[in-house]
């Protein structure tokens, strides 16, 4: 059975809801907050995932309170990342207004390191469709001419 490659991160959507945000020095109350896992290759292998389509997920997660919230929510989907490293998780502060307007703050963690071992292991014969949703910090995104050599 052919299979879709997801590369990309995983990360906590901190979804901060409030009636309009401070200006510079201002001061604001939250109405509510609410926890989700998010992030652009997460939200892909979750779509796949709820139409039982086959798939291959390649998402590291990362330790701290974003990691092991992480860990939980794809161990709750039935949704699985191989990949554990050291070192915290980020996360996606997204502030909701009243109005629907969306302000978003990143703190990028370990979930942004790729190394193109991880895809040795791969069943590449399988693999007929990839997504490759990658930002990178300091690191330069995988080439594709690198992911798949012998």
């Amino acid at each position: 059975m052919t299979a879709a490659l997801i590369i990309g991160s995983t990360v906590c959507d901190v979804m901060i809801y409030l009636d309009r945000l401070p200006s510079r020095e201002g001061d604001a109350h939250i109405d509510h907050q609410q926890w989700s896992v998010g992030g652009c290759a997460f939200n892909v292998v979750n779509i796949l995932h709820f139409l039982s389509q086959p798939y291959q997920f390649v998402s590291p997660v990362g330790s701290g309170i974003y990691g092991d919230f992480i860990r939980r929510e794809l161990n709750q989907l039935g949704i699985s990342s191989s990949i554990s490293l050291e070192g915290a998780n980020g996360c996606c502060y997204c502030f909701v207004e009243s109005d629907g307007e969306r302000t978003f703050l990143s703190d990028h963690g370990v979930e942004y390191s790729f190394q193109a071992e991880w895809l040795k292991e791969l069943e590449t014969d399988r693999i007929t469709f990839t997504c490759v949703a990658l930002k990178s910090r300091s690191q330069p995104v995988l080439h594709w001419s690198s992911l798949f050599r012998n």
